[in-house]
């Protein structure tokens, strides 16, 4: 059986649908004061700002600009300037560079002999003086035994070193370990001078690379080769004989733990 449903038959008497269209609603009125529930202020009066100042410029300030470092003044006072030139003059004397091998090397280097300002000025006793390079190289131009490069940033020797037999040098050196209290140049020059004439005396640090000229040892077999790892003074006599007295009377023989020793820079072989 077939059953056929005719769909215009449901809701045939039900109303065309018509969407209305919707009036726009007027904007609602702007309140205004002394309305109920409105509340309401006094107008603020409103300042005019004043006229902004015309901006000055100073011409100086304009043009001017902060000096750098290298622009301040650097000038030694005359007490430093002499300390600087006397040390490094010492450091460039017949009587340290022979022995000096970290200075040395760098002569060598050089064709000319000349040593960079930096080196010079990276040395102890110097950074106590000076930690400017430019004035460290305006000091040591007043020195009749240096020269300074036209640049000021190396120096060398106003004569070239003589030859100088090292072996010789170092033969009457000495090397006291376990200083005294008091171990300035002055106190100890003081001390070894009572054994004899002394041309140099130079503290040196603990493994300290001017302390041994490696150059003139190296032909010298290790067990001869003067090592230390404590403070220690090199003292230079006028003859070998004064050096090996030295040995003999200043070395604490009581106290080998920390008392004064001596002992030659290079050991004799028998």
């Amino acid at each position: 059986l077939t059953r056929q449903i005719s769909l215009s038959k449901l809701n045939a008497g039900a109303p065309v649908f018509v969407p209305k269209a919707t009036s726009p609603q007027p904007p609602p009125a702007a309140l205004q004061p002394g309305q109920p529930g409105v509340l309401s202020f006094p107008p603020v009066p409103v300042q005019p700002s004043p006229p902004e100042a015309p901006s000055v410029v100073d011409v100086d300030d304009q043009n001017a600009s902060v000096p750098s470092s290298s622009q301040k003044s650097s000038a030694l006072s005359e007490d430093t300037r002499t300390q600087v030139v006397q040390q490094v003059e010492f450091y460039f004397s017949d009587a340290n560079l022979p022995t000096d091998n970290y200075l040395m090397k760098f002569i060598k280097k050089d064709p000319e002999g000349f040593v960079p300002i930096p080196i010079i000025g990276s040395f102890r006793k110097i950074k106590q003086l000076t930690k400017n390079y430019g004035a460290l190289a305006a000091a040591l131009r007043s020195s009749s035994k240096l020269v300074v490069s036209e640049d000021g940033k190396k120096v060398r020797r106003a004569e070239p070193l003589a030859d100088i037999d090292l072996d010789e040098i170092q033969g009457r050196t000495v090397v006291a370990e376990n200083l005294p209290e008091d171990h300035s140049i002055q106190s100890l020059e003081k001390l070894f001078g009572t054994i004899g004439s002394v041309k140099m005396v130079r503290v040196c640090e603990p493994g300290s690379a001017n302390s041994v000229n490696s150059a003139a040892l190296a032909k010298h077999s290790k067990t001869d080769r003067v090592v230390s790892n404590k403070l220690h003074a090199l003292v230079e006599y006028e003859t070998l004989e004064q050096a090996e007295k030295a040995v003999a009377e200043l070395t604490d023989q009581r106290n080998w733990r920390s008392g004064l020793h001596v002992r030659l820079l290079l050991r004799r072989m028998v």
